[in-house]
């Protein structure tokens, strides 16, 4: 019978004013000072914790570079299609 008891609104408001968005915990780094969520590596400088962990002028231009990779990928993938297609037409 509890669960089909009616609430007043006290208890709704109560309950509904812990469902809120909230903000995102940031750390500063006291090195540099720049900002990052708490237990990541800051993308900016590759540190975490006092160590180098990511080498930031690498992972730019390997990030490059997949880019370039996987344009050439879908350039092939759509030639093979579109030969595909040709050939089913001709018969």
């Amino acid at each position: 019978m509890g669960s089909r008891m009616r609430k007043n609104k006290s208890q709704r408001d109560q309950r509904r004013s812990q469902i809120h968005a909230t903000l995102p915990r940031l750390s500063t780094d006291p090195e540099t000072g720049s900002t990052h969520l708490r237990h990541r590596v800051d993308m900016k400088t590759g540190m975490y914790r006092g160590r180098q962990v990511l080498n930031v002028a690498n992972s730019q231009s390997v990030t490059a570079a997949n880019t370039k990779d996987d344009t050439a990928d879908t350039t092939s993938q759509n030639t093979k299609a579109d030969s595909k297609k040709e050939t089913a037409g001709k018969k």
